[in-house]
């Protein structure tokens, strides 16, 4: 059952009767509600995937009204209305805003799914389904919209620019056609939404008329008239991911479902597109099984009823028990919140301590999920800015583990010298979809798993819990920020890096250090440096004071 939290606020657009003669009245238009669907319209597809998710979902948004081809004159000047003119409408492809009422020169009807591809009026009747299906008609420049012909869509990256549509493109030679970014979105979701809702139960084999069969896939053919498929379905997934909707789109598909007032007859198609509402069921319904996606990861792991919720499905959130944000395991190919440390990133340590590989996984098809990886190293970890990209050569790299899905790489660091291993390896996701909003998320495997706060986290403890490190040599931080150093004593530490430390010294007070500055030591009490003599440990520690140009037992400083 959906949560209350998603209930609608239901906003019905209502008109004068003299809506025909009095445009301006179309400046009462709300453009602040919320258009999420009623919380129980996708109730009997909760909770399912594939055939079964299919079928309820056809279930829900094919019983609805047929409306005429003359309604949707009347539709698009309201439906696609211009949200900074109400007077005016925005033509797909171009995104022009042109009047309302102007001629047939300015606009005209655009079948997303070409008439030729199965939205066609029949030998019968002009009332068939998807002929006047108002989820896949748009208003279009009509030179435009002959331009696309029946053209297919895909990326075009070297097509010709499109007369009347800037940033759209197209190839004749290929037939194929590429909407500008920012229909890219509205286009995939249109015509993932034909193949869903026309199944071919409304073709009437008798008479040969009626809906065929409206499927997406990778090329097109007519070949049968009660099937008919269209082209391409792999780049209109990746536009769904890629430009997610955006409020006119939520709006249309709101006033689809719920209606709107024509002088004083209310039009009411009465359906929904799932895939504005829950662009997630898109790669669920569609994506093949070479590869996962956010999408497809989302819909198999959470409950569609928390899609909406941020707080539960941000890729930068945590799950409960786990200790890694969503976007780290999905990049691992994890269940979310298992908090299995065994199978997220680590490094392998050898020669005396030092680390030599790093070992990760990562999606076969990184680049369809929608991620990048790089490995970053450092030799001072905890100073952020020190950490570079370890750009790696294949000969490093080491594949440990494939599946259907991931591979496990190991990449390699044994071929420095010994003494320069003290490399420290993280791995850092970005994610790029959707493109207005992409995420980034840093998986350490040692800061990750320390939780003793202390500046010498990278450092492997003995049996007894202490730490050897390269700089500082054996403490025991086990009671961090307070540590006790084999030479030093009980020392109190400050410090957010390595880089600069403040410590408190019961016998010479505050004193300053650092990764890259030890054995010396700044005293602010005696505005001067000191250094600390190796092999002299309290109570009979020997510094130079570089004031005094002299060396001195501690309690004669």
């Amino acid at each position: 059952m959906f949560s209350q939290l998603f209930l609608p606020t239901v906003r019905r657009i209502f008109f004068s009767a003299g809506f025909f003669a009095s445009v301006p009245f179309l400046a009462g238009v709300d453009w602040s509600g919320d258009y999420a669907p009623p919380a129980e319209y996708y109730v009997a597809a909760e909770d399912l995937l594939g055939a079964d998710l299919r079928s309820a979902l056809h279930g829900i948004i094919a019983p609805h009204t047929v409306l005429s081809y003359a309604d949707v004159t009347t539709a698009v000047r309201i439906i696609d209305q211009d949200p900074d003119n109400p007077d005016n409408l925005i033509l797909l492809y171009s995104g022009f805003s042109v009047g309302i009422f102007s001629n047939w020169s300015a606009w005209n009807r655009e079948h997303t799914w070409p008439r030729s591809y199965g939205a066609f009026d029949g030998s019968v009747s002009r009332n068939f389904p998807a002929f006047s299906d108002f989820h896949h008609l748009y208003p279009c420049n009509p030179g435009v919209n002959s331009d696309r012909s029946n053209y297919g869509f895909d990326w075009l990256p070297l097509g010709s620019p499109v007369n009347n549509a800037p940033g759209s493109k197209i190839d004749r030679a290929r037939n194929l056609f590429e909407p500008r970014d920012e229909d890219k979105g509205r286009v995939a979701r249109v015509m993932l939404y034909m193949d869903l809702r026309y199944d071919g139960t409304e073709w009437t084999q008798g008479n040969g008329s009626g809906t065929p069969n409206l499927v997406l896939g990778q090329t097109r053919d007519r070949s049968r008239p009660d099937v008919h498929r269209f082209n391409n379905l792999s780049a209109l997934l990746e536009w769904n991911r890629m430009f997610p909707p955006d409020l006119r789109e939520k709006r249309r598909n709101h006033l689809i479902h719920n209606g709107f007032q024509s002088g004083n007859r209310l039009i009411v198609q009465g359906n929904r597109n799932p895939f504005i509402d829950y662009p997630e069921l898109a790669d669920a319904l569609f994506l093949s099984d070479n590869h996962e996606t956010w999408f497809s990861w989302k819909a198999t792991y959470f409950p569609m009823q928390s899609w909406r919720d941020p707080e539960v499905t941000d890729p930068l959130v945590f799950a409960p028990g786990a200790p890694v944000p969503y976007l780290i395991e999905f990049s691992q190919n994890l269940s979310p919140g298992t908090g299995q440390r065994e199978n997220l990133p680590f490094t392998g340590r050898r020669f005396s301590g030092r680390v030599t590989d790093f070992h990760f996984t990562e999606m076969n098809q990184a680049a369809l999920s929608g991620l990048e990886y790089f490995v970053e190293y450092s030799e001072t970890p905890l100073t952020e800015t020190s950490w570079e990209t370890y750009n790696y050569s294949p000969a490093q790299v080491t594949v440990t583990n494939t599946s259907p899905l991931s591979r496990t790489l190991r990449v390699s660091d044994g071929g420095l010298p010994s003494p320069e291993r003290r490399r420290h390896f993280r791995l850092r996701v970005h994610m790029h979809y959707p493109v207005d909003d992409p995420t980034m998320a840093i998986f350490d495997p040692v800061a990750t798993f320390n939780d003793s706060g202390s500046i010498f986290a990278y450092f492997e403890t003995d049996a007894q819990g202490r730490r050897e490190t390269d700089w500082w040599g054996l403490v025991d931080d086990a009671n961090f920020p307070f540590i006790v150093h084999e030479d030093h004593g009980n020392l109190w530490l400050w410090a957010e890096d390595e880089e600069e430390v403040w410590v408190y010294d019961p016998v010479l007070g505050w004193l300053f250090t650092g990764r890259l500055i030890h054995p010396h030591f700044y005293s602010p009490a005696r505005s001067t440096w000191l250094t600390f003599v190796e092999e002299t440990s309290s109570p009979f520690r020997f510094f130079f004071d570089w004031s005094a140009e002299t060396y001195a037992l501690e309690s004669a400083l």
